[in-house]
């Protein structure tokens, strides 16, 4: 049984990726570094398996020390591997990418295709979600949420997306913003921690010496958004 007083608290953005995890079959942590994700998802009796991955081994011996720690050696399977390598991917999986490089994920979904259908993805890359959310139209690959958590005075962008074909094509500002987030702001006010990503989107383009055809589009958007926000 997992000892609940040695968990460590999560963050607001690992709480949210632990929820969007919810509740499933089998979890594969990929980049568990301290392994505060499983942990909890141990802890909440959140699925039946899960599997914790890292390529770094010195990021093995914090999570080992971590999970034999917290007692949850028998819920957690830990992994030294690169990406999905030690693991075969089975329909109904979820598979958490969190806190690496967009490119990093990209190569590690790219490197595990194909994917069963009915694959739960859920993506919070550093940098590059451009090419993330590329990536994930080009596989057809169904997008189900997309929100933004502050954690530590920064915007986190979370995706959840499932491997089932749909056809969808996104113009340059949603590849850029996101669809499913513009989607609401059509509907209501962007959130605190919205508010946070689109002015340091906008302070990004403003430093553009030469901005392109689609920066210009992408900086009226949120100048609209924004009503400009003379705090931006």
């Amino acid at each position: 049984m997992t000892k609940k007083n040695l968990v460590p608290k999560l963050d607001r953005r690992l709480q949210y990726i632990a929820n969007a995890v919810g509740y499933c079959r089998r979890v594969i942590d990929i980049g568990t570094d301290h392994a505060l994700l499983p942990l909890a998802l141990a802890c909440q009796n959140r699925c039946e398996e899960i599997i914790a991955i890292d390529i770094s081994s010195d990021a093995c011996d914090r999570a080992r020390k971590n999970i034999l720690r917290a007692g949850a050696e028998n819920r957690i399977r830990l992994i030294h591997s690169a990406g999905l390598k030690g693991v075969t991917v089975s329909a109904a999986d979820t598979i958490v990418l969190a806190g690496l490089g967009g490119k990093e994920i990209i190569s590690i979904l790219s490197d595990a295709l194909p994917l069963p259908e009915g694959v739960k993805l859920v993506i919070q890359a550093q940098s590059d979600l451009v090419q993330v959310r590329k990536f994930l139209q080009t596989n057809k690959w169904m997008l189900l949420t997309e929100d933004v958590v502050a954690a530590k005075a920064y915007p986190y962008v979370i995706i959840s997306a499932l491997t089932e074909a749909v056809e969808y094509e996104l113009s340059a500002v949603e590849l850029a913003l996101g669809p499913l987030l513009m989607q609401r702001w059509q509907r209501q006010e962007p959130t605190q921690a919205e508010l946070m990503l689109l002015k340091r989107e906008l302070r990004y383009r403003a430093k553009m010496l030469c901005p392109s055809a689609v920066d210009q589009k992408i900086t009226a958007y949120l100048n609209r958004l924004l009503k400009n926000d003379v705090h931006c």
